[in-house]
């Protein structure tokens, strides 16, 4: 097996086997599971409302990003199964298990706390930038600004299908930076 084919299934391969932690918990705390890990569609109109809020931000982002070094310097240069497999990662697993864990799970149990949601949005915007570690200090402004983001989603929407759905079009436009580049 190629080594970058193998590197790339030895990083993507254990976000699949996160997925299931937050329902594990849940079922073994005896949690509700929509209810903890909101499992639920916000209205229309709230979609619609913060899908435009999303577009907004990622144009400014992109206009920023797309004039920067960093964005020259991260393109793939990659075999096809690769660029499939690192896809599915960084689209579909990726966002699944980032927020069920940080928006779902976490959020949850720390809005209960003395810090209330507010709270439970930037403590769950400092795990999420700490899981993104790997990235440079540009990325990570973006990163800490997408937390925040998808944190007050949660809040105000009490929906966890709609950061996920912002987390993968948030990864689905790195990807096309990655590819065009």
């Amino acid at each position: 097996m190629d080594e970058e084919l193998k590197s790339t299934l030895l990083r993507v391969v254990p976000i699949a086997f996160v997925i299931p932690i937050p329902f594990i918990v849940c079922k073994f705390k005896k949690f509700p599971f929509r209810e903890t890990l909101a499992l639920k569609w916000p209205p229309v109109k709230q979609i619609l409302i913060w899908l435009c809020i999303y577009a907004v931000f990622a144009i400014i982002n992109e206009f920023y990003y797309l004039q920067s070094e960093a964005f020259r310097s991260r393109a793939w240069d990659f075999e096809l199964p690769v660029v499939i497999i690192r896809s599915i990662g960084i689209i579909v697993l990726a966002p699944v298990a980032e927020e069920l864990i940080f928006r779902g799970l976490l959020f949850n149990r720390l809005s209960r706390l003395r810090t209330g949601e507010i709270g439970a949005v930037i403590i769950t915007t400092v795990f999420f930038a700490a899981a993104h570690y790997q990235y440079g200090l540009s990325d990570m402004l973006y990163i800490v600004y997408l937390g925040l983001l998808l944190g007050i989603v949660r809040w105000r929407t009490g929906s966890v299908f709609l950061t996920i759905t912002m987390h993968m079009i948030a990864n689905t436009i790195s990807v096309v930076e990655f590819l065009v580049a």
